[in-house]
């Protein structure tokens, strides 16, 4: 199964997986717990604020019968800026890739899907400039 990642302004295939890594920064999280939607589709979304001024956003989504989706995005606030982010299901690192902030907005998004189990825990950590570091985790 080829997997496609969307990153903020660019679109990837990743064949392998990058060596980056980064610390985390254990940060409480707020968000909404898993909702029904319409045909059965659950959400569940996290957010949690990095270690100095951005923050840290983790979406899963679930539907009967598809693979469960997701989106890790930081807030940074700041166009151009450098950020190494990290995506890890129950335990093994999907995303390892470094990507700027392209616009005004100062955001870097990355999207993807899940393979198929049971349940996900996601842990999506990222570093960038001056060394402020985030990490966020949900469960679908």
């Amino acid at each position: 199964m080829k997997k496609h990642f969307r990153v903020a302004a660019a679109t990837v295939a990743l064949g392998g997986f990058g060596l980056l890594t980064g610390p985390a920064f254990a940060a409480s999280g707020s968000g909404s717990g898993g909702s029904g939607g319409a045909g059965g589709e659950v959400r569940v979304r996290q957010e949690a604020a990095c270690s100095s001024t951005s923050w840290i956003k983790l979406d899963l989504r679930s539907r009967p019968g598809r693979a469960v989706r997701f989106s890790a995005e930081v807030d940074h606030s700041v166009a151009g800026a450098a950020w190494a982010v990290t995506v890890v299901d129950n335990g093994t690192t999907i995303v390892d890739n470094v990507a700027m902030t392209a616009d005004a907005a100062g955001e870097v998004e990355v999207q993807g899907r899940l393979a198929s189990a049971a349940s996900h825990t996601v842990v999506a950590s990222a570093s960038g400039p001056g060394g402020e570091t985030c990490t966020v985790s949900a469960t679908i």
